[in-house]
């Protein structure tokens, strides 16, 4: 999974108190450098969301429809409905309950690492990371 390092030096200056315009301002360049290290701080986001069809390690949120539907891949099967299309593979750790429509965040990932899947597999994977919602559907 990709790492995001957003450094926000300025709201780490706010959030300890520090006058940020003052370490700004200030007419030292080492002290200016000095104070913005001093405040620096670094947030790791383990994840990005999905921008298109072609990322695959990345998470994104879906709805996921109340019923299974008949499909067919390499064999007739039972597929679940993910925003509004057909859905052939499975997403690990979820487990569908029928009448129930869900807005789930799921990791898109590469379980091959790198390598080609065999003809017949997915050449990604899903995993369940948070169900967001959970609602019954009325008949």
């Amino acid at each position: 999974m990709r790492r995001v390092v957003i450094a926000l030096a300025g709201v780490a200056a706010v959030a300890c108190g520090i006058d940020a315009g003052a370490a700004i301002e200030s007419t030292s360049v080492a002290a200016t450098a000095q104070a913005a290290t001093a405040v620096s701080l670094a947030v790791h986001v383990d994840y990005f969301f999905c921008r298109d069809d072609m990322d695959v390690e990345c998470v994104e949120d879906v709805v996921i429809g109340p019923d299974l539907v008949d499909c067919v891949g390499v064999a007739p099967m039972r597929c679940m409905v993910v925003d509004g299309e057909l859905f052939y593979d499975e997403i690990e750790g979820f487990e569908h309950e029928a009448k129930y429509r869900y807005r789930i965040r799921m990791e898109r990932y590469d379980p091959w690492d790198g390598k080609l899947p065999p003809a017949d597999a997915s050449w990604r994977g899903y995993r369940l990371m948070e169900v967001l919602e959970k609602a019954r559907v009325r008949p």
